[in-house]
């Protein structure tokens, strides 16, 4: 059977039209998330709701917009360790010459999946690792929020995170 794929929206909803009543194997999908396979019997109109379960934590990522200044001394930090994280960033310098890009809607995705990762921390550890963490995390640093998000490019059309 060929394979299709369908993006959900932001709030995670989406539609299919259009399937023949049978069996369907779907596979649903979210950066962070268990991945959920299932099959189904369409035999009419149905509403399905899958759940995708919290982010596996293997390692868990949280993002970061950083300095260049500030990269060694904050990757180096005892934190990651110390919580058993990773660390992804983008530096201010390289968003503001464009060699790393991130839109808006990939930001507001890196402060809910960043949520995810606080919950579990918070559940793990108490609120304690709070004061720990370095500054710079997406979504726990409130100075990040002050970056102007409005450029946009042309070339291919989305809206880009600046400082």
């Amino acid at each position: 059977m060929p394979e299709r794929s369908w993006l959900a929206d932001t709030e995670g909803y989406f539609k299919i039209d259009s399937l023949q009543k049978e069996k369907y194997h779907l596979t649903f999908s979210c950066i962070g998330l268990e991945r959920v396979d299932t099959v189904i019997l369409i035999n009419g109109n149905i509403d399905l709701k899958i759940i995708l379960s919290d982010l596996s934590i293997h390692t868990p990522q949280l993002n970061l917009i950083l300095s260049k200044e500030e990269e060694n001394k904050v990757l180096k930090d005892n934190f990651w360790d110390k919580y058993e994280l990773k660390a992804s960033w983008y530096t201010k310098e390289s968003l503001q010459d464009k060699s790393q890009r991130i839109t808006i809607f990939g930001y507001f995705h890196k402060i809910k999946r960043n949520q995810i990762i606080f919950d579990y921390l918070d559940k793990k550890y108490g609120y304690s690792w709070r004061f720990e963490a370095p500054k710079w995390i997406i979504g726990l640093d409130e100075t990040l929020g002050t970056y102007e998000l409005l450029q946009h490019d042309k070339a291919d059309n989305t809206t880009l995170l600046t400082l």
